[in-house]
């Protein structure tokens, strides 16, 4: 698809969906975007992640947050063009990054700009996926009730519109992922507070299903991951030291819990990993592995790195970002080989990035997250990997 094209649904309100009894159509095979683990390729890994050049882009006019509500944006989507969208939390604008162009603009329509002061802060949108219909699907968090659907247009413009949700909310849904293949029906699994809830989306409403767990209540969680069995698993945040984590079944939804002993922290990240387990990220900087079998691997931290949000960059090496740029070595028995890659770039001790993902050719795109600044960071490997669109577009790593 064409990226010059001008960006439609810029000035105005979002509009309707469509027929709520019509299915999403499933369009992953124009693209070749794996729907299936087996279809996953993964370049040979190095002995050392890839060296990068580091580029900024300022979104102008800068963005304005709020002490009740810093947080500037919580994930990003790779775009089926290549481009990336920014999920905004705090903002009132989604924004779109071209980071080959080296571009960055606000996009969409004007959100809610009156937020109530709260002990958590009331954001508007908390992670996305692309769908089976190659669509954005913005998961709302407090301020916004609706999921937002953002749909790419031929000539590169982007459209947005409004699905209600069955069970209304807000449920403080916070990362989700394609959970199933889409051959057996478009399902999203998104965090949320006190548990995972089933999103499944139609041309014009999205049906909810909480997932019930007794584990999980008054627990808060952020992030998810599918592992390569298609099993999503997500931890919330402890009480105490104990480290919980839930795994559903993404087609009959039944879900099993296990539980050890991990540092006391508010909040998880996940990716998966190639061995197709889930690397599990903390803003105190702890890493560990999950693993399918349900044994935990062993644990580092690295204080000073503040982490927050994970991803598999296909090339051996999981890469994090929060305060700094970190990766972890696949190839030795997690998290025990790391690399520092890109010091913080303020002192604040903030989370300086609100999301990161992977685009082609091993780029990475970090988006401002409660460092105050409008810069979005590209990480441009020195030498060109083997990463094929296609490949980032995939659900287990184009998610948050």
């Amino acid at each position: 698809m064409g990226g010059g094209g001008g960006l439609t649904g810029g000035g105005g309100g979002a509009i309707d969906g469509g027929d709520p009894s019509q299915p999403v159509p499933f369009l992953f095979s124009t693209l070749g975007v794996p729907n299936t683990w087996a279809e996953l390729l993964f370049p040979t890994a190095g002995s050392s992640p890839p060296a990068f050049t580091v580029s900024e882009v300022t979104l102008s006019p800068p963005l304005s947050t709020t002490p009740a509500c810093p947080e500037a944006f919580r994930g990003a989507v790779v775009l089926p063009d290549g481009r990336v969208l920014a999920i905004p939390f705090c903002v009132d604008r989604f924004a779109v990054i071209d980071p080959s162009a080296g571009t960055a603009q606000w996009v969409g329509p004007p959100l809610m700009s009156v937020r109530p002061v709260m002990a958590d802060p009331p954001g508007s949108y908390a992670g996305a996926v692309l769908g089976c219909d190659l669509r954005v699907y913005a998961l709302p968090h407090f301020a916004e009730t609706t999921m937002m659907r953002i749909t790419l247009e031929a000539d590169g413009g982007l459209t947005f519109d409004e699905l209600p949700l069955s069970l209304p909310g807000p449920h403080r849904l916070s990362g989700g992922v394609l959970a199933r293949s889409c051959s057996s029906g478009f399902r999203i699994i998104a965090a949320g507070r006190g548990g995972l809830f089933a999103l499944d989306p139609t041309e014009g409403a999205v049906a909810v299903t909480p997932i019930p767990s007794a584990a999980a209540m008054g627990r808060d969680f952020v992030g998810v991951a599918r592992l390569g069995d298609d099993r999503v698993v997500s931890a919330p945040s402890p009480l105490g030291a104990d480290f919980l984590t839930l795994w559903v079944d993404s087609n009959t939804l039944a879900v099993s819990s296990t539980s050890g002993n991990f540092n006391a922290e508010r909040r998880f990240s996940l990716a998966t990993t190639s061995a197709g387990d889930a690397f599990v990220m903390t803003p105190g900087g702890t890493v560990t592995t999950q693993y399918a079998d349900g044994g935990m691997g062993s644990v580092r931290t690295t204080p000073s790195a503040r982490l927050r949000w994970p991803t598999n960059s296909l090339t051996g090496w999981v890469f994090g970002a929060g305060a700094e740029l970190m990766a972890w070595n696949e190839r030795t028995p997690p998290p025990d080989d790391v690399v520092l890659l890109s010091p913080a770039v303020n002192d604040t001790g903030n989370f300086t990035s609100g999301g990161l993902v992977l685009t082609r050719g091993g780029v990475l795109v970090s988006v401002p997250g409660v460092s105050g600044r409008s810069v979005v960071t590209i990480y441009t490997p020195s030498t060109t990997q083997p990463i094929e669109l296609s490949q980032c577009l995939s659900p287990w790593f184009n998610k948050l």
